[in-house]
């Protein structure tokens, strides 16, 4: 169900890799998510980095597609978990009316990866399509995913990646 997500994390790495933030940007895939967060619970518990050097998570999770009830908008979820810090979901929301001005809707979703951050205080973004009758089947093909939304999505998200990586006032 994460193709469009994984495949706009690997343009955004590449676009950052031309082009490098004064911060370490570090991009990672994981797997496991419906078996209880088992990718992203282990890098949490494993980082590689220290946790406190983490100045943020962006999950894209389902980025190509539209909820039905906001077919005609083509509005896009950015979630966080319920208690933490607002402050990302502000800078995505002044991100996006700085550039691409594309629907966005708040929610607060806990079912993906940036769950795993979260619980460890990490201020985390989750850039989400919302349900669609095709989740989880073999009908969530490539034919159905809006490809223009997908591109803004990505887009959306290398900016708020970028100017993330160059806050050096950034506060949470």
């Amino acid at each position: 169900d994460n193709a469009s997500g994984s495949s706009g994390l690997l343009e955004i790495a590449e676009a950052i890799a031309l082009n490098p933030p004064k911060r370490s940007v570090l991009f990672v895939l994981f797997s496991g998510e419906e078996n209880g967060f088992l990718g992203s619970g282990y890098f949490v518990d494993k980082c590689p980095v220290p946790l406190d050097s983490i100045i943020g998570m962006i999950n894209l999770d389902m980025i190509g597609r539209t909820e039905e009830k906001f077919m005609n908008e083509g509005t896009h979820y950015i979630c966080n978990m319920a208690g933490t810090t607002d402050y990302l979901l502000g800078f995505v929301e002044e991100t996006n009316a700085k550039t691409y001005r594309w629907p966005l809707m708040r929610a607060v979703e806990a079912g993906s990866d940036h769950s795993s951050f979260a619980k460890r205080g990490i201020p985390s973004v989750f850039f989400y399509s919302g349900r669609h009758k095709d989740l989880h089947s073999s009908e969530d093909d490539p034919q159905n995913i809006d490809y223009n939304k997908m591109l803004v999505i990505t887009r959306l998200t290398y900016e708020v990646v970028w100017r993330l990586a160059n806050n050096n006032g950034y506060k949470y």
